[in-house]
């Protein structure tokens, strides 16, 4: 069954569509990967998906439910997270501090509870913190001895950790990772996949978008491939990534390379 589907989603600024008529069905469990150049529609695609942007027109339903005009936190609250290109970190606050706002709306207290159960309050907040930083710990025990670090003086690719595991901690039905790869040197990009190949084999839902069609091949069920607004194809990544449909998202001739055990490379012919 579809857990998380658009129908004839389609965004207008102006005169200008940043997506049209979008029509997807991600499953439950799946890794979805969102392919394309800069400006075709992946972010716009995910921001309306999650609320920070209004559809002007389409629906989006979260397993059966129309979610369309829902706000942002509401949508958090019926069970989708993300994470955003640029790290949303706050520097002055340690990493402990920082996953534990990913908790806010899993917590069953209020201002009363505060005032009049502190022990309550307490032990729950102890909850989140063991929970959290067991989940840090499954993408990087190291991280745990730099739990009380301000998070502006974490390297690039545990920010991206941190932030995915905050992400995760409001146990979200579908998880939205914006560009998880970016600014992230060759190395570092693919342990980030091999995070979201975890993340797979816990049965996570995962929609992931990127710049990069050899990641469809290394960590998506399936995938799609977007230029100018539109969907160019849509289905496995090997119905889908092939080099007509790669010149014709990028514009430049692209050679794959098949590697061992089903493995490939897309090389671009410049």
């Amino acid at each position: 069954m579809e857990l998380l589907e658009t129908k004839s989603i389609s965004n207008q600024y102006g005169g200008l569509w940043a997506v049209k008529n979008v029509d997807f069905e991600i499953d439950s469990g799946q890794t979805f990967g969102l392919i394309g150049p800069n400006g075709s529609g992946k972010t716009t695609f995910l921001n309306i998906s999650s609320g920070i942007y209004s559809a002007t027109n389409g629906r989006v339903f979260l397993d059966g439910e129309d979610i369309t005009d829902l706000k942002p936190y509401q949508i958090f609250k019926k069970g989708i997270s993300r994470t955003y290109q640029s790290s949303r970190l706050c520097w002055d606050m340690s990493v402990a501090d920082n996953l534990l706002v990913g908790t806010y709306t899993s917590q069953d207290y209020g201002l009363a509870d505060t005032i009049f159960h502190p022990q309550k309050v307490n032990k729950r907040l102890a909850e989140f913190v063991e929970k959290s930083l067991d989940l840090l710990s499954y993408f990087n025990p190291g991280l745990i001895e730099k739990r009380y670090e301000l998070a502006k003086n974490i390297p690039h690719i545990d920010r991206r950790r941190i932030e995915i595991t905050r992400a995760l901690l409001s146990k979200p039905k579908v998880l939205l990772l914006d560009e998880p790869t970016s600014h992230l040197d060759f190395g570092n990009q693919m342990r980030t996949l091999n995070i979201i190949d975890k993340l797979a084999e816990e049965e996570f839902t995962v929609v992931m978008s990127s710049h990069f069609p050899d990641h469809a091949f290394i960590s998506a069920d399936k995938v799609a491939i977007m230029k100018d607004c539109h969907i160019i194809d849509y289905g496995t990544p090997n119905e889908v990534i092939t080099e007509k449909n790669l010149e014709k998202a990028y514009n430049i001739g692209v050679k794959i390379m098949d590697l061992e055990e089903e493995r490939k490379i897309c090389i671009p012919l410049v």
